[in-house]
């Protein structure tokens, strides 16, 4: 064999080298791009699982909200003077008695969610799921309220919703303007005949009211889920000067001062006087009537309440 033959020998056993280590290489890579793929295909699935936990988290969050809003609504605390206050009315003794300003300052207002309901002639305090705002809240009775709706005191947001069938309040002395030291003040014109009486009369005292479920035509302290409700505080002032026309032997006049006392302090067609200064110008009786009518001015419509000084306002059940 020549030298040229041997040189071609060699050079293709070498090119037949190189071709198998080719072939041989070629699955690793195809193996590695695969490998990678995979891996990529991996890391996709847990971008894709991490949106997704993400989305599932808002979506629970969105939920709760949903649900807290779902299980509230608003809770509007409303006073009432009735037509009373806001039209007058003939006292037992016959004076017709128009109001200019009836105000009253109301603290701690609470409202409750009781099981079982509140029962004000057992003289204990409501308990339950209870809204509490503390005040003062000052606001005149006498107002000219369109419709003659009850006086808005407060709206609480976001209030649990439930039946709210007990309420309680503290009628305060107010700290400032033209009422400060007085629970109450009345302002009026009382008129008989030809004789005419101004009125001023600042009740120097407190009272604090614990009331069950609103009694009237319509029941009251309902709220639904995302719905509104009110709760009245109601104030019945012929229990202090009678109705006229009630019976003379009704219960309502019997136990009420009625205007004369009053009208007999009268100087110049005017009286202006405070609780404790009637305290020295009324005698025993007269004052008496006048100190248990003003504890029990406090209603829920027409349900009674328990006063923590005089005690449960109506008649009890035997």
């Amino acid at each position: 064999m020549s030298i040229q033959t041997k040189i071609l020998s060699l050079a293709l056993s070498l090119l037949l080298l190189v071709l198998v280590s080719c072939r041989s290489n070629s699955p690793n890579e195809d193996s590695s791009s695969t490998s990678e793929s995979s891996q990529e295909s991996v890391q996709g699935g847990s971008d894709i699982a991490d949106s997704g936990m993400a989305d599932n988290d808002a979506a629970s969050s969105d939920q709760e909200g949903a649900n807290q809003v779902a299980n509230t609504g608003t809770l509007t605390f409303v006073a009432n003077g009735e037509d009373f206050v806001r039209q007058g009315f003939v006292s037992k003794d016959g004076w017709s008695i128009t109001f200019e300003r009836l105000t009253i300052t109301l603290e701690n207002l609470s409202a409750y969610q009781t099981d079982p309901p509140y029962d004000a002639s057992d003289g204990e305090r409501p308990t339950g799921t209870a809204i509490s705002r503390g005040g003062p809240f000052t606001v005149d009775l006498a107002a000219d309220v369109e419709d003659a709706q009850p006086i808005s005191i407060d709206v609480v947001d976001e209030s649990p919703s439930g039946q709210y069938n007990a309420i309680s309040w503290r009628m305060a002395l107010a700290q400032e303007g033209d009422t400060t030291g007085s629970s109450i003040h009345m302002v009026g014109i009382a008129s008989q005949g030809d004789m005419q009486i101004h009125f001023a009369l600042a009740i120097d005292e407190e009272y604090s009211y614990h009331c069950g479920e609103y009694i009237g035509d319509e029941r009251k302290g309902f709220l639904p889920d995302g719905g509104d409700a009110e709760l009245e505080a109601t104030f019945h002032f012929d229990h202090l000067f009678g109705n006229g026309d009630a019976p003379s032997d009704d219960a309502i006049n019997q136990t009420a001062l009625g205007f004369e006392p009053l009208a007999a302090l009268a100087e110049d067609g005017q009286v202006e006087t405070t609780l404790s200064g009637l305290a020295e110008q009324l005698d025993e009786n007269e004052f008496t009537l006048l100190t248990d009518a003003l504890a029990s001015l406090g209603h829920v419509g027409e349900g009674h309440c328990f006063e923590a000084e005089a005690g449960y306002t109506g008649q009890k059940d035997e």
